[in-house]
């Protein structure tokens, strides 16, 4: 779903109330940010290394570390350390990925980690998370609109879509557990 769908989503639901593009938008991102947060959205990225150069730049959607394993050898996996501590494995350090010792050689690795969901900012720009969501962002940031004092929404309408919008967090949260557990489970599975 588009962005612009999305501001359509809401604006019927407002009953065409607001029309702030603008704010709509930072609302809708809000809204998946949030959802987002606690759900571990997993995501990876291919780094291939440079003999000498022991420090990477990690993606712009980057939040925390799960893994990093060869591309050729997936079994090889590099433990998480702290990057200052000298000893085998990979670590963070500010926005860059370290790894120790400095690799010797060119060898191509996947960086597996959670990620935040893009941000929504062109028209077509599409929902970064599962489309089912996509009623409970635009109830979510329709609440948020008739919250305002200068809107004065019902407060009926207020709780209904609040509610709406936690139902979806908590169904995305348990979906989102779900679909790690059955990777995990297929992983295990591949490596028996």
């Amino acid at each position: 779903m588009f962005l612009r769908e999305l501001k359509d989503r809401v604006m019927q639901l407002t009953g065409g109330a607001y029309r702030d593009q603008q704010h709509m938008r930072v609302l809708l991102n809000d809204a998946v940010m949030q959802m987002a947060g606690d759900a571990k959205l997993q995501a990876k990225q291919t780094v291939t290394t440079v003999p000498g150069t022991s420090r990477y730049p990690l993606p712009v959607d980057f939040k925390s570390p799960i893994a990093l394993t060869e591309l050729e050898n997936p079994s090889c996996s590099y433990p998480l350390i702290d990057p200052l501590d000298g000893r085998y494995g990979f670590g963070v350090y500010g926005n860059e990925l370290v790894i120790s010792p400095t690799p010797g050689s060119a060898v191509t690795l996947n960086l597996y980690y959670y990620a935040y969901p893009s941000e929504m900012v062109a028209e077509t720009d599409t929902l970064p998370i599962d489309a089912r969501y996509a009623q409970a962002v635009a109830s979510y940031a329709a609440a948020m609109i008739l919250a305002l004092p200068n809107v004065g929404g019902s407060q009926g309408l207020i709780e209904r879509y609040f509610a709406v919008w936690d139902d979806a967090q908590r169904r995305f949260k348990v979906d989102m557990q779900k679909r790690h557990k059955q990777a995990s489970v297929r992983k295990a599975a591949r490596n028996w």
